[in-house]
């Protein structure tokens, strides 16, 4: 763990940085109810998007959070899993892995969420982070600590989908799934043992996940009744 650290993550340590300065704003911003004056006007609302076309909702949701827990467990797993993806694929494909994996995360919460639900949170784009870690993974199990590294990685997800059951209505898992969904597919795009992927790989990668993002979006919108 010292030897990623060690590397360099600032990629990672931005995207930190960014959420928890988005947060104090959240915290020092007008109030309107149980609601900060950020998420109400760029939190995930579906109404916004689907009837006055705030299509930039399922961007800024990812950057907002709601509440100090929330943010220290985004936080935390962020600082976790971050450092180990920017490395093993630098710091340009991490930051647009955490973009590609959120929107999906987040059009997939608009597509099949309750149609009058304010969502807000980065928990797709870092389950989306590590579902791409999830593929590099298990593609080298063989490898001792890859193997313990794997066995962690499913331990976390049925973790993760028991709270989920548990505190249903309270944690958004359909952005977690569309987000780690969207990983495992830019992770088995993007990781080639052995080498490099082509850039006609690596941008199959991102357009299929964010085409799939801009359909669910569509089918959402045009179908779109609350």
């Amino acid at each position: 763990m010292r030897r990623i650290y060690a590397s360099g993550a600032p990629a990672t340590f931005a995207i930190l940085g960014l959420l928890v300065a988005i947060f104090i704003v959240q915290l020092l911003a007008p109030k309107h109810g149980p609601f900060d004056y950020l998420s109400i006007h760029y939190g995930l609302f579906p109404p916004a998007v689907a009837n006055q076309g705030q299509l930039y909702r399922l961007f800024t949701a990812m950057l907002l959070h709601a509440g100090f827990p929330h943010i220290a467990f985004n936080g935390y797993a962020l600082f976790l899993i971050g450092p180990f993806v920017e490395r093993v694929f630098g710091s340009r494909r991490f930051i647009a892995i955490f973009v590609a994996t959120g929107l999906v995360g987040s059009a997939v919460s608009y597509m099949w969420g309750p149609c009058n639900e304010l969502g807000v949170g980065a928990s797709g784009a870092i389950f989306g982070l590590l579902g791409t870690l999830a593929v590099y993974v298990y593609r080298r199990r063989d490898n001792p600590s890859m193997n313990v590294l794997w066995r962690n990685i499913v331990f976390i997800l049925v973790l993760n989908a028991i709270i989920g059951i548990a505190a249903s209505g309270q944690i958004d898992v359909r952005a977690h799934a569309g987000g780690f969904a969207a990983g495992i597919i830019i992770g088995g795009l993007l990781d080639e043992r052995g080498g490099h992927p082509s850039t006609a790989r690596q941008v199959a990668a991102f357009a299929v996940v964010v085409g799939i993002a801009v359909l669910l979006t569509a089918i959402r919108t045009a179908t779109f009744s609350c």
